[in-house]
């Protein structure tokens, strides 16, 4: 394979400068010699497009790591509880629901904190009676990581951003019988 000298001084450029693309810009770390500046802007076009593919091989890198990673967890993932979700949307009443909530007070004062008791455990109550009547607009956030013990471990988030409604799920690999030391 014989390389052509225009694709061995931009190879060249690019190693021993250590360029780095930002955007449509092309910064160096060391100080340039001016036949490698003129270098640099005669062959400007071709450095950005092998910089542009290194990124994308980069890019392309990460996302088959990403996928490796995830089928490593994809039978802990089959593994986590159905969830359903139900609630009769009320608008008018999730909205009331909600300014009672807004409108309770927390104290402040000697004998506060067993009036904050009451106060949070009000407002609780108030936030799952709201959950029964918002019409959700549900997130789910998968993480992927270990126990303490080593175990691959997956946990799964539903959110619902309007009414606080917020369930954890997860999964752990059952450990071996080899693990256990008797």
């Amino acid at each position: 394979m014989e390389v052509s000298r225009k694709e061995e001084i931009v190879r060249d450029l690019i190693i021993q400068h250590q360029l780095v693309l930002r955007g449509e810009h092309v910064y160096t770390r060391k100080k340039l010699s001016s036949d490698a500046i003129s270098d640099i802007k005669k062959y400007r076009n071709e450095i950005l497009k092998f910089l542009r593919q290194e990124k994308e091989e980069q890019k392309e890198r990460w996302r088959r790591e990403k996928e490796k990673k995830k089928a490593k967890y994809n039978e802990l993932k089959k593994q986590l509880p159905k969830r359903e979700i139900k609630s009769t949307p009320d608008k008018k009443r999730f909205n009331e629901i909600m300014s009672q909530i807004r409108e309770i007070k927390s104290f402040s004062g000697l004998e506060s904190e067993g009036l904050n008791l009451a106060v949070s455990s009000k407002r609780e109550r108030l936030l799952k009676e709201a959950q029964r009547y918002c019409d959700h607009d549900l997130k789910t956030e998968y993480s992927y990581g270990y126990t303490r013990d080593g175990r691959r471990e997956v946990t799964r988030v539903i959110r619902c951003p309007k009414c606080g409604l917020e369930i954890i799920d997860r999964k752990a690999e059952k450990i071996s019988s080899e693990a256990v030391w008797r």
